[in-house]
């Protein structure tokens, strides 16, 4: 079919412009549900780097205070950290998944023990 007027070009755009809200409506359901499901996640994520940041500054914090500030009373950073780690399950799978990266003494404090045998190496 030719388009011969302006007429005719307006009658086309109108069916274009219907197929398209057609097509376009089910496209932008679909992207808000998966957004919607995607909130829990950026949600988890977001805490998992705050409670990941705490715990470094937390770990840094023992170097330093253990060093520097020994009339400082330590029970109260490593109950901190240990409820940190406790209510993480992040960082619980971190530490678990990477037990080289931390000394014995910070396994203890966060965990109440010293790693799982044969999981560090010795060096």
């Amino acid at each position: 079919m030719r388009i011969t007027g302006p007429g005719d070009l307006a009658e086309w755009l109108q069916v274009a412009q219907s197929i398209v809200g057609i097509i376009g409506l089910p496209i932008l359901t679909l992207t808000l549900l998966m957004i919607w499901r995607q909130a829990p996640y950026a949600h988890h994520t977001a805490m998992s780097l705050r409670d990941s940041g705490i715990l470094l500054h937390a770990v840094h914090n023992l170097t330093i205070h253990r060093r520097y500030m020994r009339e400082y009373p330590w029970y109260v950073w490593e109950r901190s950290l240990r409820d940190i780690y406790n209510k993480s399950p992040i960082l619980q799978r971190f530490l678990l998944e990477h037990p080289d990266w931390y000394t014995d003494g910070v396994h203890r404090i966060l965990t109440g023990g010293s790693p799982t045998p044969g999981a560090r190496t010795t060096s």
